[in-house]
Parts: structure tokens; sequence; C-alpha cells
């Protein structure tokens, strides 16, 4: 089981919505890149970006850490539709690979240098554990991440804060040396809460594997 077209689509939306609040630029879903963007630096950023979140699940699940392991996976995703649009790439739920070893998972590949390997190596690790999580569950966790990430816009615009703030439609937006500074009524997303209202097979059948 992988994931729906409409679920790809859903959770695409709401990253296009983070982009769009935190201005962050990105092609219109269906045209690939043109000569100017995406440049080297923002692909091999993303890419960057994706390694640490494969590695940080990793982490989690050699760690047993049920919560930590559904927030990287999350974040996977997060990232990687951030880059499917900076691309112009249409995710399409053919993307995520048929066959993953889930003990044979160590790392991240040397030999992936463009961002379809990186896709592709994503999505084998991703449909099994979708498999397990269920993608009620899934679903629910992507949009209570999303609710935080979009939590980090300032509704009114910061005072006496060090940094640099932007207007935008969506609220103000804070930055300090590049990254965003998350305003006083940012709210953590309460994934320990979602898995212990649905209920799920992942801690059996994975955590148990390590």
């Amino acid at each position: 089981m992988s994931l729906s077209l409409q679920q790809h689509q859903r959770f695409m939306g709401c990253v296009q919505e983070f982009m769009n609040a935190f201005q962050q630029p990105y092609l219109h879903v269906g045209f690939f890149g043109s000569e100017n963007f995406p440049t080297k630096e923002v692909v091999d950023a993303r890419m960057e970006m994706l390694r640490e979140e494969v590695i940080e699940l990793e982490v989690a699940e050699r760690k047993r850490s049920d919560v930590e392991a559904l927030d990287a996976i999350v974040d996977i995703l997060y990232v990687m539709y951030g880059g499917a649009l900076e691309q112009g790439f249409v995710v399409e739920s053919g993307l995520v690979a048929e066959s993953f070893n889930l003990t044979s998972f160590h790392g991240w590949p040397d030999e992936m240098d463009t961002y379809n390997d990186v896709l592709q190596f994503i999505g084998s690790i991703l449909r099994p554990r979708i498999e397990l999580f269920g993608q009620e569950l899934l679903h629910r966790a992507f949009l209570e991440v999303h609710r935080s990430n979009m939590s980090k816009v300032w509704k009114e615009e910061p005072a006496n804060e060090p940094g640099v703030s932007t207007k935008t439609k969506d609220g103000w937006i804070l930055k300090r040396n590049g990254k965003v500074v998350k305003p006083p009524t940012y709210s953590k997303a309460d994934l320990a809460k979602i898995l212990d209202e649905i209920g799920y097979r992942y801690r059996k059948k994975i955590l148990a594997s390590f």
C-alpha cells in the first residue's frame, strides 16, 4: 500500500501553502526546471535536508522511538514535496517503490547524484513504513505537522525582536541569521496524541526488528 493520489495531492497542497507563506520559490507543478531555477545550490540543499531526515529516521528506529520515527517520516515527505515543487515535478502514487528490506536500512547511499535517484531511494524506504502505519494515521500526522509548521507565522508584527521581519498575506515572518524565528504562539506537533488515539502496528512490526 502506497499513498493514494488524493493524499499526494493533499500533502503537496499543504507544502505549497507553507512555501507560499514563507516566500520560498518554486515552479508551477507540471513544468520542469528552467535554466535559472532551481539552481544547483537549491537542489543540493534540498538533497542534504532529505539525507538528514533519512538519518533521523534510522536513528529513531534504532532507539525504538515510535513518535520520533513518525515525525521523521512526515518530515521526509514534507521536504520531498518541497523539492518536487521546486523542480516542477508532479508527484504520483507510483513514485514509491515496491521492494525494500526493513532490516537492511543502513543510511544514505553514496552513489546518488540526481534528485530522481533520491526520490526513488526515499520511495523504497517509505512504502513499507506507510503500509505498517496505515494511511489514516499518516494522513493525520502529516496534517498535524503542517499545522505546527504554519504556526511559525507571526500573526502580529514582531516587536522588539532582533532580526528581519517581512509582511506576507499570511502574517509576519521573522528571520534571524537566515533562519525562521518561531513566535510565542508556535505550537509543536503532538504526534504522540495521534498515535495514542488511532493505535497502530508500527512498533510491533518494525521497531522489534532492530
